[in-house]
């Protein structure tokens, strides 16, 4: 079988690309899945091969519906010598960044990008499929976030939806940001991908409290494996699991974090050089998969360091079992061709 690295390849001929759809094509022909509900969400790295991969129109069968971004940029992409900002238009984008990135930055270009999550989002939605808005509205379930719609009326097969998160670092995974992602997924399926913008907020007065920016720890005793390491302070987002720094960000952390790199800098470079198998295991709530009804599909993809995606998926999950809430099959892949 083919082995990896625990990060990304995100180099202009990486066979990841192409890897992240085979996992979901694959997953559709074993498990009972319902095509029009393929999703793919990525975090931070994981974000930006996500892009790499969805703003392809070369790569065969595309299977996925719709994108969650999520504390990233958009990479340029080289098709043959032709170097293009996302051309491919037919996917519904949502882009989740905290206005306090210091990893990858909210409003600042970096020097491997070629659209903030913003701009693009802006040029995805009414340029690129010819969406109205935007509608914007405040999440019930997300401290001090902002969404900013353009799903309306659109002209294209896509959308493109905007989540601020106002005040808040490069760490931005919460239970909270999940159910707002969630509904993202639903709507986008439901061929209105701006359906949860006709919900009027929630006055103040009855709004939920908002998930806050950490999982939860659990009670002693109650995981069957050990857990992941404890969410990241501010703006270290890309560190080992070993532990977080308390010391200032090394300078190469403020200049790009060794995005499009073949090889990270030394202070981002996984503890282990043990190599992961490609294949994907996938987690199916009861009553999906083979002898079940149809159920989605969820790809998560990890950011640079998370070996195996424990740190993504506890801090969407807390440290429940994805699938204890809702009913879909998940998958956190593990790169095909990546670097340690």
């Amino acid at each position: 079988a083919p082995v990896s690295g625990s990060n990304w390849n995100v180099e202009r001929n990486s066979p990841d690309y192409q890897h992240i759809l085979d996992v979901a094509n694959s997953a559709i022909q074993t498990y009972n899945i319902d095509r029009s509900k393929v999703f793919l969400i990525g975090y931070s790295h994981g974000g930006m091969v996500g892009y790499k991969t969805m703003c392809r129109t070369v790569l065969e069968s595309n299977p996925y519906v719709a994108f969650a971004a999520v504390s990233t940029q958009v990479s340029w992409i080289w098709q043959g010598s032709t170097r293009e900002c996302c051309p491919n238009h037919d996917f519904h984008a949502l882009h989740v960044h905290g206005t306090e990135d210091g990893a990858i930055p909210y409003s600042s270009v970096t020097s491997w990008a070629c659209l903030t999550g913003e701009d693009f989002v802006r040029r995805h939605g009414p340029v690129d499929n010819g969406c109205a808005g935007p509608s914007q509205r405040t999440s019930t379930n997300v401290a001090s976030a902002t969404i900013e719609e353009y799903t309306e009326g659109c002209s294209g097969k896509g959308s493109a939806t905007m989540m601020k998160l106002q005040g808040v670092a490069h760490y931005t995974l919460s239970n909270g940001l999940w159910k707002d992602v969630w509904s993202f997924f639903e709507s986008s399926a439901s061929g209105s991908a701006g359906a949860v913008a006709t919900v009027a907020p929630t006055p103040a007065s009855f709004a939920p409290t908002p998930t806050p920016f950490a999982p939860t720890p659990p009670a002693p005793g109650s995981l069957p494996t050990p857990g992941p390491s404890p969410a990241p302070p501010a703006g270290h987002g890309f560190w080992p699991q070993s532990g977080w720094p308390t010391g200032p960000k090394p300078a190469r952390e403020a200049a790009d974090n060794g995005h499009g790199r073949a090889t990270p800098p030394a202070p981002h470079r996984q503890i282990t050089s043990e190599k992961m198998v490609s294949a994907a295991a996938v987690e199916c709530s009861s009553g999906c998969g083979a002898g079940g009804s149809q159920c989605p599909l969820v790809v998560a993809l990890h950011g640079m360091g998370d070996t195996g995606g424990s740190r993504l998926k506890s801090g969407l999950f807390g440290w429940t079992s994805p699938t204890s809430q809702g009913d879909f099959c998940i998958t956190f892949p593990a790169p095909v061709s990546g670097s340690n």
